[in-house]
């Protein structure tokens, strides 16, 4: 029998959310590594997958009867956008999606930095607890509330991240040639700023951007050596649009 659907996400996934495909289309789940999963490609009329994960080859789509892919996420960068346009393949992509659950990792992401709860918990577990707590209090080690909060890339994530630290009080800017929606940026409060006036004014500085070419080692050693003392960097982005060799000579000189 002809399938109508493979999937590259478990079943359990889209049970849990009561998001599961009406019964009248017959659904294959594999794993993205299947040996099988060429040949279910090339006699399926559509594919799901989720936006992370190892990129997939434009050969693998040759030949097939693909009527669409739909990625579960925002990014469709698994895919080779080049062979999908020559195929004729549509590929559709779920740009809010995750929206909420990228916010709270950025919040998540900064309380633990800014207040070094991992460092703290790990400081603990060796026996250090009355060394460690005196020099946190001596740092006196600051909320979230009231600091400012640099948001790189506002579109569809980036504004959710936004409104999600302006809920706890976080003063707001961002930096982006064309914002999605200005007038929602206005309504938080959000002022915008050139990249490397943001850079050197933010508390936290969170990071949703495409990797494209003009994005790709965007925070580089220069941009990171401009940041304030004891600014924390949130990257909730592609791994490209920080510079890593940058990035690791920070970390080693603290």
């Amino acid at each position: 029998m002809t399938n109508d659907v493979v999937c590259l996400r478990p079943e359990a996934d889209f049970a849990r959310v009561g998001a599961l495909p009406p019964r009248s289309l017959n659904v294959v789940y594999r794993q993205p590594d299947d040996a099988h999963l060429p040949a279910l490609i090339k006699e399926t009329r559509a594919m799901v997958m989720p936006a992370v994960g190892p990129k997939l080859a434009g050969t693998l789509f040759e030949g097939s009867r693909l009527r669409l892919v739909q990625v579960t996420g925002a990014g469709v960068d698994r895919l080779d956008a080049a062979a999908m346009k020559r195929l004729g393949i549509p590929v559709a992509n779920v740009p809010g999606g995750s929206s909420g659950a990228v916010a709270e990792y950025a919040i998540t992401a900064a309380s633990m930095l800014l207040r070094r709860f991992g460092w703290a918990d790990a400081e603990i577990r060796r026996g250090n607890y009355a060394a460690f707590r005196a020099r946190l209090l001596a740092d006196n080690l600051p909320a979230l509330e009231g600091l400012t909060v640099g948001v790189i890339g506002l579109g569809v994530i980036g504004l959710a991240v936004a409104a999600a630290f302006a809920r706890l009080g976080c003063k707001l800017c961002y930096c982006d040639p064309e914002p999605r929606d200005r007038s929602a940026a206005a309504s938080l409060g959000a002022t915008a700023l050139p990249l490397g006036e943001l850079l050197r004014v933010a508390d936290v500085i969170s990071v949703h951007l495409p990797l494209l070419p003009s994005t790709r080692g965007l925070i580089g050693e220069a941009q990171l050596a401009s940041m304030k003392a004891g600014a924390v960097l949130v990257q909730a982005s592609r791994g490209g649009i920080v510079d890593e060799a940058g990035l690791a000579m920070h970390l080693r000189s603290g």
